[in-house]
């Protein structure tokens, strides 16, 4: 088992597990876990609200060269997927559904998301996953308007925070060392995504819009989406938004 830090209170997992490795205080695969976070943030730098104890709070990182085969990096991020789903779905009497290609869901509330990054420091190419869910909500924490409606939660007295934070990595090493738990990850992340086949969606890259009909994930986890009589692929990190309704299929 990797070594597991926990910490009282950080800015953010993510940037104090870099900060861990450029320091060369950890020169293998570790995780660490926060109760708090001052300045969480998901991808493109969006914040992540991380009052004390509401929520997983986690950042793991891999060495590259410590894994037994080659993986496709823009798997990562749906193998952590399933292993919290996994591993909160318990915890939840409501179904936990995946919006490509790094939230989780609740009756159409983001609960979550999983944000990697791949960089080489110290001449060794690291994998960093950090791991934000919402838990549980304190009235005494002040959302802001515009997102406390958007957010959904995990709501259950029995939840073992530290506990469940253990379990998903067990569950995240156990796939990632295995190609054939992997693959079955991926079924299952496909099987269970909030995008259905002729939904319309958007998609901001860049500073563009791209409106077509969603047609599948592949088994690499690229997005394929339909625009007039044309198919277009997208990858992790390439698509900044997707913007759909749940009930524009055909």
């Amino acid at each position: 088992m990797i070594e597991i830090i926990e910490l009282s209170s950080v800015s953010s997992t993510m940037d104090t597990a870099f900060n861990m490795i450029e320091s060369a205080s950890q020169n293998s695969d570790f995780a660490i876990f926060s109760h708090k976070q001052s300045n969480g943030h998901g991808k493109f730098n969006r914040k992540f609200y991380s009052p004390l104890d509401q929520g997983i709070y986690m950042t793991i990182a891999i060495k590259e060269s410590s894994l037994p085969y080659k993986l496709n990096y823009f798997l990562i991020p749906i193998i952590a997927a399933v292993s919290v789903q996994k591993n909160i779905q318990k915890f939840s009497k409501d179904k936990i559904e995946f919006k490509w290609v790094n939230d989780l869901y609740i009756l159409d509330k983001k609960i979550g998301g999983i944000l990697c990054e791949y960089k080489e420091i110290n001449n060794n190419n690291y994998m960093i996953v950090g791991i934000g869910i919402n838990i549980t909500k304190k009235f005494n924490y002040k959302y802001p308007k515009d997102s406390s409606n958007k957010i959904g939660y995990i709501v259950n007295s029995n939840f073992n925070l530290k506990k469940s934070i253990y379990d998903i990595i067990s569950t995240f090493y156990t796939a990632l060392y295995s190609p054939s738990i992997s693959k079955i990850y991926i079924e299952n992340y496909i099987s269970n995504q909030i995008l259905k086949r002729g939904m319309f969606i958007t998609l901001r890259v860049g500073s563009s819009l791209i409106s077509g009909q969603f047609v599948k994930i592949t088994t690499q986890g690229q997005l394929i989406i339909k625009v007039k009589d044309r198919m277009m692929n997208f990858s992790y990190g390439e698509v900044k938004k997707i913007l759909f309704n749940r009930i524009s299929t055909l």
